[in-house]
């Protein structure tokens, strides 16, 4: 019962035409020859649509959620912080997003990058806290969460960052490259 590759490609001998400009595509197979008798009429439906350049509002609305989720890890980082400070952080964030981010990609690549330093600067942060609660000596408990955030701050950052350049790159590989300067 088995069929081999060369009888699959007798049994199946496509025909077809196509008229440029054309939605209707006619062809023949053998195995329909027999039962249909005339070519069989198939609409195709039409081509994929064009890229139409991004309205700026869907820009900005990206770069406003960018901006949020950075404002939350900064918050995360600085906690406890007031209110106000988040806000004027994703402000801030989100201003330099709109302003860095030249599509939808650039925007959460740098947000990203955005995440990684703030991942970074984690450990650091906890020891600012310390400093500024009057704590010149940590004890155990606050050496062990010195500890933990540098861990994780260092875990967190290697993960932002790497992913933030894997996404410049993903965007750089899809550019078209720069034609050379003609030979003279």
């Amino acid at each position: 019962m088995g069929v081999n590759q060369g009888s699959i490609d007798s049994v199946v001998q496509r025909h077809y035409i196509i008229v440029f400009g054309a939605e209707v595509v006619e062809w023949q197979t053998r195995t329909f020859e027999g039962r249909v008798g005339k070519p069989v009429r198939v609409q195709i439906p039409p081509s994929a649509p064009t890229f139409h350049p991004m309205s700026d509002w869907t820009l900005k609305l990206n770069a406003v959620a960018a901006g949020v989720v950075v404002a939350f890890g900064f918050t995360m980082a600085w906690n406890p912080i007031p209110v106000s400070w988040a806000v004027l952080a994703g402000l801030g964030f989100t201003a330099l997003l709109v302003w860095l981010g030249t599509t939808p990609k650039h925007v959460w690549a740098w947000a990203c990058l955005f995440l990684g330093l703030e991942s970074l600067s984690w450990p650091a942060v906890q020891m600012i806290n310390l400093q500024m609660s009057g704590v010149t000596e940590p004890n155990e408990d606050q050496m062990v969460e010195l500890l933990h955030a540098g861990v994780f701050g260092v875990i967190f950052a290697t993960f932002w960052l790497t992913f933030a350049y894997g996404v410049f790159r993903w965007i750089k590989r899809g550019e078209l490259p720069e034609e050379p300067p003609p030979k003279a």
